[in-house]
């Protein structure tokens, strides 16, 4: 599902007219690389000597960022009361970009609809034909859920156990109706995902739409949508719960002989705040989520974003259960390339999607150290792409996978304080 596209135009517009208005250069810097917590950090230290405008314009970002998108939105709709004419067709519609995310995480899927066609109305003469088709993409997506009800959740203490499969993602059993089925779990989902025979199975309310999605090869597919009115990961029940829905084929390895029948993605983990992974199989929905540790995740969109540190170099990386390996993108490539090409040995990979696998050229490096948390990690054969392989690639430096993940004996992942903790 393309849907990133906005931020990345919209900011690289508003970049140079901001920060020439306003004086902010660092803060719009750290907003232009989508490097959150720095910006946050640089907002706190300016905080005081910031103009009205500049606080709500930043804190919008900086609270969307975060998870906090009930107030990321107020800020917002401040901003258009009180300030609408100090903003300009550059530094407008990325607030409203930022808006229709807040409504898509708070499941108010008409309003975001609704933003969404306001920057259609507003600003197409910014955009070029592929993005305006992307953005009426989008809209199509809300609109279709526009009469869903919100998700919902009944959280009680649960545990189940976690188990891999055929092809070693990452499955926790999902209880639909009177079925138990295993399902990925996979931070990289913008949606959760389901086969078309198997909503079928499972008796689900499909809604005949057909929305187009960039996967990770690039390649198009299409999906239709279907909603759980309920489903139960041990004791813990989820409402109205959204599932893209897509043909067999697109989920199925015959040279595997394998297929996935369902994908929970980052709406449900958004809904249980806080999961516990142990190495050992123990999949753990706390009752109440803790705060052990300070905040190093940050969203992008519906993306989840960590740091990880490369000698003195910091990198943003994409954070993906759904990954079996840790890959680094072009832009790490493009920013390491004397280094890459001479450390490694040129391969190539099957990144593979919903839909489809082509091939891409890498560099492997024999051995690659790490460090996540102030924890050292080490990596055999790490693929680094020469290619891109979409626009969601455009800022961040990699992916961060299992191979990393399965290093350490218990894995937090917390929503509302916004990290990720390894022990």
């Amino acid at each position: 599902m393309k849907i990133q596209w906005l931020s990345i135009f919209f900011l690289s517009l508003s970049n140079y007219a901001l920060a020439q208005q306003t004086g902010t250069s660092v803060l719009e810097k750290f907003l232009q690389e989508k490097d959150f917590l720095k910006l946050e950090a640089s907002y706190r230290q300016q905080k005081d000597t910031l103009s009205e405008l500049n606080s709500l314009y930043y804190g919008a970002f900086i609270d969307n960022a975060s998870n906090r998108c009930t107030q990321s939105a107020k800020k917002i709709e401040s901003l258009l009361k009180y300030h609408k004419s100090e903003l300009t067709p550059q530094t407008a519609p990325p607030l409203l970009n930022v808006q229709m995310d807040n409504f898509v995480k708070l499941n108010a899927y008409r309003k975001a609809a609704k933003v969404g066609e306001q920057i259609l109305a507003s600003y197409s003469t910014f955009l070029d034909s592929a993005k305006v088709a992307d953005l009426k993409n989008t809209i199509k997506l809300w609109r279709a859920l526009e009469n869903v009800p919100p998700q919902q959740i009944t959280k009680v203490e649960s545990r189940v156990k976690w188990t891999r499969d055929k092809i070693g993602l990452m499955n926790i059993p999902i209880r639909i109706g009177n079925q138990v089925s295993d399902f990925v779990f996979d931070t990289g989902a913008n949606l959760s995902t389901i086969s078309l025979s198997y909503a079928q199975k499972l008796k689900l309310k499909i809604i005949a739409t057909s929305i187009d999605l960039g996967s990770s090869t690039s390649i198009q597919n299409q999906a239709m949508l279907a909603i759980a009115p309920s489903i139960f990961i041990d004791k813990t029940e989820l409402k109205n719960v959204v599932f893209l829905v897509l043909p067999d084929k697109n989920l199925q390895f015959p040279q595997l002989d394998f297929a996935i029948h369902g994908i929970i993605g980052f709406p449900v983990m958004n809904l249980l705040r806080e999961v516990q992974i142990a190495r050992d199989g123990q999949f753990y929905i706390p009752p109440s989520v803790s705060n052990n540790v300070g905040q190093n995740l940050f969203l992008d969109e519906l993306t989840p974003v960590i740091q990880l540190q490369v000698g003195d170099d910091t990198l943003l990386c994409h954070f993906d259960t759904g990954a079996m390996k840790t890959e680094l993108f072009k832009k790490y490539y493009d920013a390491n390339k004397s280094k890459v090409e001479s450390e490694g040995k040129i391969d190539s990979i099957g990144r593979g999607g919903a839909g489809g696998v082509h091939k891409i050229e890498v560099y492997k490096i024999p051995l690659s150290t790490f460090t996540i948390q102030g924890k050292k990690v080490a990596l055999a054969n790490l693929p680094v792409l020469t290619e891109s392989v979409g626009d969601f690639d455009a800022h961040f430096y990699g992916n961060i996978g299992q191979d990393i993940i399965n290093q350490f004996n218990k894995m937090t992942i917390n929503f509302q304080s916004m990290y990720i903790d390894f022990n």
